[in-house]
């Protein structure tokens, strides 16, 4: 149902995992839950009209051409969203910070809520421009040329520093311990990453613990005890694990992992209702 494809630029890469693209008229009459990310997600959609409340994206299909570019902000609990039909939609999976090199405002300010619609004209502009041509392939080299001229340099080293830290598997790094090793003073730390990661440093901590679970369980069939996942990534026992689970997805983990499928790999974890 859905195609992913890496960036043809290799400098976009540093900053974007990928983009995922709906099967040309696949059966989209799919209502699903979401996860916490991550990386921040964006998608472009023509021919849809949008439903949007505080935790569900409806989308429902229309006949002539209506675009819209929505932004998923840094949400901790499920979030639903219901595809009323086909539309075209073109997505890009950023990496934690990647999404801040491509606006002139923050994460933390394009993204406030779980769901919004991008304001900036340029985008808006664009979104059209991105669609007037039915070849993916030169959809693709259309959209990457656009994220090359809306690029901005920005002094995040430090701050990509301690999110590598952060999402070392085999430590359980604490927040100062990151601050001084990569750097920063732990107050300015927490507040840039409120700024550019949309969450605390220890809730991005929680989220990457939680999806890296994900991905061990759904790529190694051979790991049948819960409670051995829960200590191989870092929860400290398995009423830990169960309460991070019910938090992030509404379910204990058992229940979870019975129900997950995955959109493309593993990275992209979701449940049909």
């Amino acid at each position: 149902m859905v195609n992913l494809f890496k960036p043809k630029s290799l400098f976009l890469a540093n900053y974007i995992k990928n983009f995922s693209v709906f099967e040309k008229d696949c059966n989209l009459f799919i209502n699903f839950a979401t996860f916490p990310h991550i990386g921040p997600g964006l998608a472009f959609l023509r021919n849809g009209k949008l439903k949007i409340s505080e935790n569900h994206m409806e989308i429902n299909p229309t006949k002539e051409d209506h675009f819209n570019t929505i932004i998923l902000g840094k949400y901790t609990s499920p979030v639903f969203i219901t595809y009323n039909g086909y539309v075209d939609e073109i997505s890009v999976n950023f990496t934690p910070l990647g999404i801040n090199y491509f606006f002139n405002n923050n994460y933390s300010k394009i993204a406030p809520e779980n769901f919004q619609q991008i304001s900036d004209s340029e985008w808006i502009d664009f979104v059209p421009k991105l669609f007037s041509t039915p070849d993916l392939k030169e959809q693709i080299d259309l959209l990457e040329s656009f994220l090359l001229s809306q690029f901005r340099e920005l002094n995040l080293e430090k701050l990509q520093q301690s999110i590598d830290m952060f999402m070392d598997k085999s430590e359980d790094h604490k927040v100062n311990e990151v601050a001084e090793i990569s750097g920063l003073n732990e107050k300015t730390m927490r507040r840039n990453f409120k700024k550019f990661v949309g969450c605390s440093p220890v809730l991005f901590k929680r989220i990457v613990r939680f999806r890296n679970a994900i991905n061990i369980k759904s790529i190694n069939n051979k790991i049948k005890n819960i409670t051995s996942l829960g200590y191989e990534n870092l929860f400290y026992d398995s009423s830990h694990f169960a309460r991070e689970y019910k938090l992030f997805t509404g379910r204990n983990p058992k229940s979870f992992f019975d129900s997950v499928s995955f959109l493309g790999n593993s990275e992209y974890p979701y449940i049909f209702l």
